[in-house]
């Protein structure tokens, strides 16, 4: 049996660099991963009260399996996309880099609609908490713009 020895230089084309990725570097993949779940989890109880009751269950399903499907994809440009970047590097390999870096502002937009969701809903629940004071008046802006002024 002969081994074909590998080079240095070929082996750096198909892998990343070993000996960066420390316990700090996999605690912030972990809590990257998690977040998405937790965002998840935690809104399964409003679903069922504020949505439609029983179909919450089967929405989540159909979520679940939309994403299942399309994970065999992402799993399968996994191993000959080795990029260490973002989503937008599977789309700009994929599809046009032009089409990758549109993908990314379309993140980015998201992301930022995501975050003036959270401070309106922030606002909104500290304006029904104000509200219940005697004599509160409660008003969404002043809670939505305090999470933001800290920014």
């Amino acid at each position: 049996m002969t081994t074909t020895p590998t080079t240095p230089q070929a082996e750096a084309s198909t892998s990343l660099r070993t000996g960066r990725l420390g316990v700090i570097g996999i605690v912030f993949f972990v809590v990257a991963a998690a977040a998405p779940l937790v965002g998840m989890t935690g809104a399964v109880p409003v679903a069922i009260v504020l949505g439609n009751g029983a179909g919450a269950p089967g929405a989540y399903l159909a979520v679940g399996l939309t994403l299942l499907l399309f994970s065999v994809g992402y799993a399968a440009m996994s191993q000959r996309v080795t990029n260490a970047g973002a989503f937008f590097a599977y789309i700009g390999r994929g599809l046009g880099k032009h089409l990758g870096s549109a993908s990314a502002f379309v993140s980015i937009l998201a992301y930022l609609a995501i975050q003036l969701a959270i401070y309106g809903f922030f606002g909104g629940l500290l304006a029904a908490q104000v509200g219940l004071l005697p004599g509160g008046h409660g008003r969404f802006w002043p809670g939505s713009s305090s999470p933001c002024s800290r920014c």
